[in-house]
């Protein structure tokens, strides 16, 4: 099952990156990927359990 999830994920994410880079370009690609790192961030700070 994580075998499965992990190709999904791969395949998904290399589909997304790639209509971003068609549509908007390569720079475009990078900014989202930052964009993407930076909420997960946030999202993890705020779901953080206290110690």
């Amino acid at each position: 099952m994580f075998t499965f999830t992990a190709q999904v994920a791969i395949a998904v994410g290399s589909s997304l990156g790639g209509a971003i880079v068609d549509h908007f370009g390569l720079r475009a690609n990078f900014w989202m990927s930052a964009l993407i790192v930076i909420l997960s961030a946030f999202y993890l700070a705020a779901h953080r359990k206290a110690e």
